[in-house]
């Protein structure tokens, strides 16, 4: 399944973005200068993958709704001239979040919108202590605000 860009948004855009945690927009704001400094187009909530098989019960007109709900959603994606930043908001990140930002950087690759390089970056307020060697290993630039 394609990379979902959905709506595209104005970098100079400064309203509440679609589907994100109100802890996630906190550090968001207080990122936002460093995220959007070369941007060009911003997505939020970008839909990646493949949702997992709808039950033939349910039926077929709850199909786009299954797979809605299923599918990765990547926080906020940003376009500049030369590269495509995947941007991954976590209050007091963890490993986790870096497996979710290889897992979309493996999904994105299935089917990328173009060939520009991809950088992953997570954003966090307070990363665990042992994040920092594992951010550096997965070639992951780590943002603490």
């Amino acid at each position: 399944m394609p990379v979902t860009l959905k709506q595209r948004f104005d970098p100079a855009w400064e309203g509440t973005p679609p589907h994100i945690s109100k802890e996630d927009y906190k550090i968001f704001k207080r990122a936002r200068p460093r995220l959007f400094k070369d941007a060009v187009n911003v997505y939020y909530d970008v839909g990646l993958g493949e949702a997992s098989e709808i039950k033939e019960e349910i039926g077929t007109n709850y199909k786009k709704m299954w797979e809605a709900l299923i599918q990765k959603r990547i926080d906020v994606l940003v376009e500049t001239k030369e590269y495509w930043n995947i941007i991954e908001l976590r209050t007091r990140a963890s490993s986790t979040a870096v497996g979710r930002l290889l897992q979309y950087l493996n999904l994105w690759w299935k089917d990328p919108p173009d060939q520009k390089p991809v950088k992953l970056i997570l954003v966090t307020d307070s990363p665990d202590p042992d994040l920092e060697g594992l951010v550096q290993m997965a070639n992951i630039e780590l943002i603490v605000v």
